[in-house]
């Protein structure tokens, strides 16, 4: 995907993703100086001064269970998290963001720093199996990776843990094994086979003597010394599948939760059980829910699956405290080394900070989600997603919502949204209805009802003075576009001359002129004051009928059937233009199937901001 800026001269800057995306929208700042991207994978933010993208301080994205995974680095100074296809790094103290590491993977399940401070370890799924990633904490920067032994199939990598001193690396594999690793090099140490019936990866966790290493399999737990490695107990008493170990400070204990909240304490080296709590669960249940002990080893963290964190005493189990998080499970905690705060994760992917004396809530970072159509406030703090559900508005500066509203009638798609140019007013469209609403964003009241379309509303534009609301038809057969004043919700005209539903629109940074874009691969130019068609663009060489969103496939143009292949275009998405006029037409091949691109002015009329995802072509005017 490219995001190229294209000033009057056309030498702006240009902003690359590695992946081809479907753009919903582009927003300039007030000043011009920044640019907000939604898109399908989420929103972007971008300086235009030197085309650089800025860290947006979010979590991971809810609809892959992100977040679930969390490491604190041993001298205090950084959390990692991780999510789908990336892991964040984050200033403990404040989870102000570090970076981000994009990595196309899949998901993350585990997360380790060294002990030294120096490596991140990550187990990741890619190519249908899991590795271990290796990342080095000096700049994040990628280390190598580490993959099981060719034994003619892949071996999936699923857990990493860090001997003590930070020479070995430790993971269980899906061919029942424990394999170490030199970290230095790389280079392969020895393997544990894991003596169990259960069919489960082995997960292993170093003591921290490092002598012994604690691998949970299905609901029991081994006890292995490495220096030999000979099997020396086999911890048994857990009805469901074991979620977590983890050694207290001193090595004496190891503490294990499964399922809903079932914790024991087990005693060390003879492996006595000291004490049970929780609700045991029916066999092979699971529940990844974690454990952290205090630095003194008086106290035990754990979360448990009703969206609890819980604080235990060691001595003998007794609750001293519990925080209410949510709904949600909790699957992942860590301490900071000083124990005073601790950082969670759990299922609805939201990352928070807690303070471990009292409770207290200090940060939290929740995912921006992005609808089927999403926009930017024109201050870039907020964002709006359009979805079939309703629509949601949510803080940029943390994921916090801060609005969102479902319609009664459920066969209606509350999807299309657009903020005014003052950004007091969010309208939105609904395919599945003839209304647009407008919404207060001071305080997220409904106001203004405009009337729209009876088919549906596919697209939305308010002029530069707020004063109009151009609206765009869903009809596949009459892409119909009205002018509304919205002082007074009176019509001021109806643009007919499309054959397909409007698929986008925007007007010239003088709001005389309306562009529009259509399914039927045209594109128009109106003007405002009367409605007249002042010009209608079209690519001579690759003339076909567009596809509506679930609707008709593409016609055949000039140069298609028989005589020659040759490759089709299904939508014209978006004009773009300076008040010059320098045109381009930018085509994408199957924008209803999730390709897009947009374009949107800078304040001052002199730039254009176009995001394309085939490519840019000549066109006709009539």
């Amino acid at each position: 995907m490219l995001l190229g800026l294209l000033p009057t001269y056309l030498n702006g800057a240009a902003l690359y993703r590695d992946d081809d995306v479907a753009v919903e929208g582009l927003t300039f700042s007030a000043d011009g100086q920044m640019l907000g991207v939604v898109t399908d994978a989420g929103p972007h933010l971008w300086n235009l001064i030197d085309g650089v993208p800025l860290l947006l301080p979010t979590g991971h994205d809810p609809d892959y269970g992100g977040g679930a995974v969390v490491a604190h680095s041993s001298d205090g100074r950084w959390v990692a998290s991780g999510g789908y296809d990336e892991i964040r790094i984050w200033r403990a103290g404040d989870l102000a963001p570090v970076t981000a590491i994009q990595m196309p993977f899949g998901y993350v399940y585990d997360l380790a720093f060294s002990p030294d401070g120096q490596t991140l370890a990550s187990a990741s799924y890619r190519d249908q199996y899991n590795n271990v990633y290796l990342w080095r904490v000096a700049d994040w920067s990628f280390d190598r990776v580490q993959a099981a032994p060719d034994a003619g199939q892949p071996i999936n990598l699923s857990s990493v843990s860090f001997s003590p001193d930070s020479q070995t690396l430790a993971t269980g594999a899906g061919d029942l094994n424990v394999y170490l690793w030199r970290t230095s090099d790389g280079e392969p140490v020895d393997v544990i086979p894991i003596e169990s019936s259960a069919n489960d990866t082995p997960i292993p966790t170093f003591s921290p003597n490092g002598q012994t290493l604690a691998v949970r399999v299905g609901n029991a737990i081994q006890l292995w010394n490495v220096s030999d490695k000979k099997l020396t107990a086999t911890l048994e008493g857990h009805t469901a599948l074991i979620g977590d170990l983890a050694f207290s400070p001193d090595g004496l204990t190891l503490a294990s939760i499964a399922a809903f909240d079932e914790t024991r304490l087990w005693q060390l080296p003879d492996g006595d059980a000291l004490w049970a709590v929780g609700t045991p669960a029916t066999p092979n249940t699971y529940g990844q829910l974690p454990l952290a002990f205090s630095p003194d080893g008086q106290t035990l963290w754990a979360g448990n699956a009703s969206g609890q964190i819980l604080a235990r005493r060691t001595s003998d189990g007794q609750l001293l405290d519990s925080w209410e998080v949510g709904p949600e499970p909790i699957s992942a905690i860590a301490l900071s080394p000083d124990g005073q705060t601790l950082v969670s994760g759990g299922e609805d992917s939201v990352l928070r900070l807690w303070q471990t004396s009292d409770g207290t809530l200090l940060k939290f970072r929740a995912a921006l989600r992005v609808g089927y159509f999403s926009a930017f406030a024109p201050d870039l703090r907020t964002v709006v997603n359009g979805d079939p559900g309703g629509f949601s508005a949510q803080s940029v500066a943390d994921g916090a919502t801060l609005a969102t509203h479902s319609p009664p009638n459920e066969d209606t798609s509350w999807e299309v949204v657009a903020f005014s140019p003052d950004g007091r007013f969010l309208a939105v469209g609904a395919v599945g209805s003839g209304s647009v609403r407008l919404w207060q964003t001071t305080d997220w009241t409904a106001t203004t009802a405009i009337g729209g379309h009876a088919e549906g509303t596919g697209s939305i534009a308010f002029s530069p003075d707020g004063a109009t609301l151009a609206t765009g038809s869903t009809d596949y057969d009459n892409g119909l576009i009205v002018l509304t004043r919205v002082a007074d919700n009176s019509r001021l005209h109806v643009l007919e001359g499309h054959d397909n539903s409007i698929n986008d629109m925007t007007f010239s940074p003088d709001g005389q002129t309306l562009i529009s874009a259509s399914y039927d691969d045209t594109v128009k130019m109106w003007r405002v004051s009367d409605g007249a068609l002042l010009a209608t663009l079209r690519n001579p060489a690759r003339r076909g009928q567009g596809r509506g969103r679930g609707g008709r496939s593409p016609v055949p143009g000039p140069g298609g059937g028989p005589g020659g292949p040759r490759e089709y275009f299904s939508c014209a998405r978006l004009l773009a233009g300076t008040p010059a006029g320098a045109l381009c037409w930018l085509l994408s091949e199957g924008c209803g199937g999730g390709m897009g691109v947009s374009s949107g002015f800078s304040p001052d009329g002199t730039r254009l901001a176009a995001a394309q995802g085939i490519g840019t072509v000549p066109f006709g005017v009539s």
